[in-house]
């Protein structure tokens, strides 16, 4: 992931939206705080059973196969994202663009051509910025994974 969706708010103001929320839980509260419209995960209706409104794959038997591994590991039945994982993802994206230069160890991007929640446009603005990058397009693809971002 080299940005995320915000949803059309411009990314000034996303940005602070995050960083203003990760300071306030900082001051306020030792439990992290959920980023808007997020939540932990719930058992009744955390269970994947929905293919058809699912936003990360067109493939129903990977669907079925993520599904069934997710409904059956405990460990890996996160809840949505903090706005301190946001936050630090944030940071992060600034290091890398701002060292795009320093990168030289050859690097495949695979990019979902329909991805619901990775930025394309900030992968192709990696894929452009650095002559080390091999870039593949899936078209039909919504994401790879289940990783969700902003930008």
């Amino acid at each position: 992931m080299l940005g995320f969706k915000s949803g059309g708010i411009p990314d000034v103001i996303a940005r602070s939206i995050i960083s203003t929320s990760a300071q306030l839980n900082e001051w306020f509260d030792e439990t992290p705080w959920y980023f808007f419209g997020q939540k932990d995960f719930d058992q009744k209706s955390g269970t994947l059973t929905d293919f058809a409104n699912n936003p990360l794959m067109h493939s129903a038997l990977r669907f079925e196969k993520f599904a069934q591994l997710y409904n059956q590991t405990p460990a890996i039945q996160l809840g949505g994202v903090t706005v301190q994982w946001l936050n630090e993802s944030l940071k992060a994206l600034d290091t890398i663009f701002s060292n795009i230069d320093k990168i030289t160890t050859p690097t495949l991007v695979i990019q979902a051509g329909d991805d619901k929640i990775v930025n394309n446009q900030a992968q192709n603005d990696f894929c452009q910025a650095t002559t080390s990058v091999t870039r593949s397009i899936m078209p039909r693809r919504k994401t790879f994974g289940s990783s969700r971002s902003v930008s």
